[in-house]
């Protein structure tokens, strides 16, 4: 069944694997289409496999034999096939290398079609009963305009658990094996190319993760039990991802839209999620800030450097407490790795008049500002490019001197407003609950200019 919010759940599976992510109603409304018309299941028609003569690269690419009628499949995709992900050294797994979220490839006869209408010229190659793409398992019964990322797929044969992690994006080998007779040639991947049309539409298959172990059989179901992002489908991904090039990522969406993908779960990081959260870091730093005056006034470099070690904390949310010291090197870093089992670290930018800080929090790099609040600007806030704040506790876990920021209107129970945290001074920069509010999700917007 579909949840209020949106989210797929199928009522069979175990209450504790169901997730749901808000909807994308918007989308959903735009494109004329219910998430219940989605159709709920896979084919399994064919299984293939590198020839084990193949060593380094093939002089013909993408030739693949048939694998046996029941292959095993297990967090390295299909057992015995030799595929670049399940080849990684040690050294690459160390190196955070994405061996899980690429186990296995799969391909829809659905996409293949589609291809044929655009390149008539390769038709019979797409059509044919091969892996043409080179991927481990051909299915049915979906495209790329309907399925989703996290989509969670399970046999109906065995214990077998599939969930989708992102696009395949395809590289040179695509255009080597499928060249257009065009005068003058085009590059690989430039427009009109089959494979710029394969990474602009998600068209290239799509990659799993394995979260259950089992067999896979010519003939299977495999059954969508869970759909946490239906918003997020293959071919609107790619299409605001690798829209005019899958050589590099071009964003060609929202701000709220990016965000939701950086922190998305579901999404994998290698060729994706990575950079999406390398360009949103881009924007960040290059975007001015622009601070309203209700957050108070931007304190000069030595005015900041006299607060910004000692106890912070994090206004919204669980309201963490994050303690800064300087470090051997001079960099101001958190005493705890709190941020995804990482530090956080900054150092002051020397060459602007206000103290600002470039900063790394965990793996994410922005911008913050330090602003002064109250007599003689006696309190202060980190307000940060990513939309986050932290007010200024001190030395000592007092609470004398916090800035709180939280909800004083019951009719706005998510929204926040600025109260005042120090009774010697009630009204001295309080706001009251008619003043203006904002929500975690729009705190950036207020910062920067609309685009």
């Amino acid at each position: 069944m579909f949840s209020a919010n949106g989210g797929y759940t199928n009522d069979a599976f175990p209450s504790s694997m169901r997730k749901v992510h808000p909807t994308h109603a918007a989308f959903a409304e735009q494109n004329s289409m219910s998430w219940m018309e989605f159709p709920e299941e896979l084919q399994v028609h064919t299984m293939w496999q590198r020839k084990p003569v193949c060593q380094g690269e093939q002089p013909v690419h993408f030739v693949r034999q048939r694998a046996p009628a029941c292959c095993t499949v297990n967090e390295d995709g299909l057992e015995g096939n030799r595929t670049w992900n399940n080849a990684l050294s040690d050294k690459d797994k160390s190196k955070g290398k994405p061996k899980a979220e690429r186990a296995v490839l799969l391909q829809c006869q659905e996409n293949y079609s589609e291809l044929s209408n655009q390149f008539p010229e390769y038709a019979d190659h797409f059509r044919e009963a091969e892996a043409p793409f080179g991927e481990q398992i051909v299915v049915s019964g979906m495209d790329a305009s309907t399925i989703c990322i996290g989509d969670l797929f399970a046999s109906d044969h065995s214990s077998l658990e599939l969930k989708v992690t992102y696009p395949r994006l395809p590289c040179f080998r695509v255009d080597k094996r499928y060249p257009l007779a065009q005068q003058p040639g085009l590059r690989s991947g430039e427009l009109g190319t089959v494979r710029q049309s394969v990474g602009a539409n998600g068209t290239g298959g799509f990659f799993c993760s394995v979260q259950r172990p089992g067999d896979v059989t010519d003939g299977d179901t495999l059954k969508l039990v869970q759909r946490p992002c239906p918003g997020w489908t293959l071919q609107r991904l790619s299409q605001m991802c690798y829209g005019t090039t899958p050589i590099r990522m071009a964003w060609d969406g929202s701000d709220a839209e990016l965000k939701e993908l950086c922190e998305l779960d579901e999404l994998g990081t290698y060729e994706w999620q990575e950079r999406l959260i390398n360009i949103r870091a881009s924007i960040l730093q290059e975007r001015p800030l622009v601070i309203p005056d209700w957050l108070g006034y931007p304190l000069l470099q030595e005015e900041g450097e006299n607060l910004i070690l000692g106890t912070w904390k994090m206004v919204g949310g669980d309201e963490e407490y994050v303690e800064l010291v300087l470090s051997d090197d001079g960099q101001i870093t958190s005493t705890k790795p709190q941020f995804g089992g990482l530090h956080f670290t900054a150092k002051l930018q020397e060459e602007e008049e206000d103290y600002t800080l470039e900063v790394q929090m965990g793996s994410t790099p922005m911008m913050a500002t330090m602003n002064g609040f109250g007599p003689a600007g006696g309190r202060a806030l980190l307000v940060f490019s990513s939309g986050c704040m932290w007010s200024w506790v001190g030395q000592e876990l007092d609470g004398a001197s916090e800035l709180s920021i939280r909800s004083c209107d019951t009719r706005y129970p998510n929204s926040l407003s600025l109260r005042s945290g120090d009774s010697r001074y009630p009204n001295s920069w309080s706001r009251s609950s008619n003043d203006r509010k904002y929500t975690p999700g729009t705190v950036a917007d207020l910062f920067f200019p609309s685009q």
